[in-house]
């Protein structure tokens, strides 16, 4: 009895691995909008600056949107939402990896669907169902 399981174990996962098909992907630039600096009240008032200062603020201060181009994480995940790429052909998808995180990726991979299950591979490459 135990043989035969094996044996349609093997099969079965040897015919899912055929149905799947394996893309590249690469990591899209994903937008960022830093938070507004916090602003604290401190207990006691501080003294009033003296005629003719100059408040500057801090260098690193900025709240203008960035670019972030992200590293390719691999594991598995869920895809959560598919549009058009901006900037090429192919669609951008959204996917939750099960740890949680969301990465975006842009593939000219065919037949994606919301909720399909996917692996993203060390070396750059998507697995989907076919």
């Amino acid at each position: 009895m135990t043989k035969t399981r094996i044996t349609l174990s093997i099969i079965s996962l040897s015919l899912l691995a055929a149905c799947a098909t394996r893309e590249p992907v690469t990591p899209a630039p994903v937008v960022v909008t830093p938070a507004p600096a916090q602003v604290i009240v401190a207990p006691a008032p501080a003294p009033a600056p003296a005629a003719g200062t100059v408040i500057v603020p801090s260098a690193g201060a900025t709240t203008a949107p960035m670019v972030v181009a992200p590293t390719l994480r691999f594991g598995h995940g869920r895809i959560e939402s598919i549009a058009a790429n901006p900037s090429g052909p192919g669609s951008r998808i959204a996917v939750k990896m099960d740890d949680g995180t969301v990465q975006y990726l842009d593939t000219r991979a065919p037949n994606l669907g919301i909720g399909d299950r996917v692996e993203v591979t060390r070396d750059g490459f998507m697995r989907h169902p076919a």
